[in-house]
């Protein structure tokens, strides 16, 4: 068996201020040991950070506006640029990919192809691995009023089959099964099932990915953590409650606050089990595609209504919502213009009725609008909830026809600084890198690998990382671009919004 020449690792939203705590404590061992054999550094991304976007950034070395993804819902059709395991495919490389973002529906590589959480359905490449796509995006009756996926008894004994036949240890078996029993005895609250499942998502893919290594055998393979990055949205005040503007619950920090450093832990494990397998054989890269921070003003007990909002607006089904940092993010297709223009007016003229104070913040980001909360204190001192609001000309709403009160409140934001780290034959020992950026990545890839880097992407080779010797063997060769003869590309507008809205709920967008 060969391992891969060079293994990718996503950790979503890793950032050094929460790891270096846990490398200097010797929490994080696999990682440290890569730090040390290699080089490390800062990976800066850009705002707003929304990870579909990023991720295409980083696997093309090339802008959105290039590669045509700026949001969640993109698909693999509508990517107009090449990425890298695109490029090593067409080169001879054995590729694959697991969990990447913008990869459903899959298609045919040699190698693998499973999709994402984002993925709108089960399909991988080669098909027989819908089985684990089946688990990951089992979707729920009516979120909050389901305790688990919708498997019955004898399904959920012959995906466990399976699972076992492709790796999965008995111990994660009597995890799930003490998830799912604690879940219907005990009735977790929203909390608590989220990092729980997160964590058992993690621990699932770690087992299965190993297989799929010694099965194919490729040149290249990335995998996707995003278990770090989702966690942080939701418990960031229990982990740092200092920081907050509100006095922070200690029962909830003590029973909540080791969730993000347990993720890294989580996370670390999982590529220490991969590392056995590769050994030094391979070059490793572990990167992010953004950072994260806190909101201390996290605690607004208020939230949009949306389902109330769009269709308030007329925008049911017509654009794509996520709550990201400060607010909600609505996206509009190219072709519907005239309505974001209309929307972002009507908004911008929302106001409280009694005293004109703005009811929305409002700020436009392409083809995107951000609507942020109400102002906490407009001049009556506070938001009552039945206190009227006019909507422009759709009319005079009361508050609490508006807004709801928060049950899970989102409590950090991307921040631009992600990490870099490298090891393997021809990395730098022990290299503290100057700061990188997103487009930078697939450049260095391709050094590594002594390929061509295409000279219409928008990055540079991270020469600081690379043994002189090598590049003095090997040089950075140059090519006009690897777009010749792309997959065909799509102008997609179909998307599926209600699956999508329960994938971005249960990533914790929603």
């Amino acid at each position: 068996m060969t391992a891969p020449k060079l293994m990718f690792f996503e950790l979503d939203g890793g950032n050094w201020n929460e790891m270096n705590p846990l490398l200097e404590r010797g929490e994080l061992p696999n990682l440290a040991k890569l730090i040390d054999r290699g080089s490390s550094g800062v990976l800066m991304s850009e705002s707003p950070s929304f990870s579909p976007k990023i991720w295409t950034c980083i696997f093309s070395g090339k802008r959105p506006e290039k590669h045509g993804v700026g949001f969640f819902g993109a698909n693999s059709r509508i990517v107009r640029t090449k990425r890298i395991w695109d490029i090593l495919g067409e080169r001879g490389y054995r590729v694959g990919t697991f969990g990447s973002l913008v990869t459903w529906p899959p298609y045919a590589v040699d190698g693998f192809m499973i999709p994402s959480i984002c993925a709108l359905g089960t399909e991988t490449y080669p098909p027989e691995f819908g089985f684990f796509q089946e688990l990951t995006l089992s979707e729920r009756k009516k979120w909050k009023q389901s305790t688990g996926p919708i498997l019955g008894l004898w399904q959920r004994i012959a995906l466990a089959g399976t699972l076992w036949r492709h790796g999965v240890k008995l111990g994660t078996f009597l995890e799930a099964a003490k998830f799912l029993l604690q879940s219907r005895l005990q009735r977790f609250g929203d909390l608590d099932r989220f990092w729980r499942k997160a964590f058992l998502h993690l621990r699932l893919s770690s087992e299965f990915l190993l297989p799929l290594l010694r099965t194919y055998q490729p040149d290249f393979c990335t995998w996707h953590i995003h278990t770090c990055d989702a966690v942080a949205h939701r418990f960031r005040t229990f982990y740092e409650p200092e920081v907050f503007e509100e006095r922070i619950d200690p029962e909830l920090v003590a029973r909540f606050g080791h969730v993000i450093p347990d993720s890294y832990r989580m996370a670390d494990r999982a590529i220490g089990k991969a590392l056995t397998y590769l050994g030094k054989r391979s070059t490793i890269i572990v990167a992010s595609d953004h950072g994260s921070r806190a909101l201390p003003k996290a605690i607004h007990p208020y939230s949009p209504r949306l389902d109330v909002l769009l269709d308030i607006f007329g925008l049911t089904g017509k654009v794509i919502v996520a709550r990201f940092g400060p607010g909600v993010y609505l996206q509009f297709r190219d072709k519907d213009r005239d309505l974001m223009l209309l929307t972002e007016k009507r908004l911008l003229e929302a106001c409280f009725s009694e005293t004109g104070d703005p009811f929305f913040f409002v700020k436009r980001f392409g083809n995107l609008l951000l609507v942020g909360k109400p102002e906490e204190k407009p001049k009556t001192g506070k938001i009552f909830e039945d206190s009227p609001v006019s909507l422009s000309d759709l009319g005079t709403f009361r508050v609490n026809d508006l807004l709801t009160k928060q049950s899970i409140r989102v409590t950090s934001d991307h921040d631009d600084e992600g990490i870099i780290i490298m090891a393997g034959p021809h990395v730098r020992k022990g290299r503290k890198l100057p700061q990188s950026s997103i487009y930078d990545v697939t450049p260095t890839i391709l050094a590594l690998l002594g390929e061509a880097v295409a000279e219409d992407m928008d990055g540079r080779v991270i020469e600081d990382a690379i043994e002189p010797a090598f590049l003095d063997e090997h040089g950075v060769g140059t090519i006009g671009t690897y777009e010749n003869g792309s997959r065909e590309v799509v102008d997609d507008d179909e998307v599926d919004h209600e699956k999508l809205a329960l994938r971005l709920r249960e990533m914790g967008y929603l």
